[in-house]
């Protein structure tokens, strides 16, 4: 499995966010990671997250900590979108 790192994109697997796409921000340690959505969860605010909790979809291209809210969140739902086709057809 691939490591999470900045501009992952993830899914969460559990807490009352579960089923929601987030982006990576930072890296904590090798066990936490900050995570936004751009709407839910700010890039002022992100959340802390445990990574045994988080399951990788994808990446980024852009350097997250350069994008507005609304970019975050237009990028995170795209690749979650495009993740979601490429299921759906296989």
């Amino acid at each position: 499995m691939d490591k999470l790192t900045k501009g992952s994109i993830v899914l969460s697997a559990a807490g009352h966010d579960k089923g929601f796409c987030f982006a990576v921000i930072n890296m904590i340690d090798e066990n936490t990671a900050l995570i936004a959505d751009g709407r839910r969860r700010k890039l002022i605010s992100p959340k802390k997250k445990n990574t045994k909790h988080l399951l990788l979809m994808g990446r980024i291209p852009a350097d997250v900590s350069s994008l507005s809210n609304k970019a975050l969140y237009a990028a995170i739902r795209d690749a979650c979108r495009s993740v979601a086709t490429d299921n759906a057809k296989q």
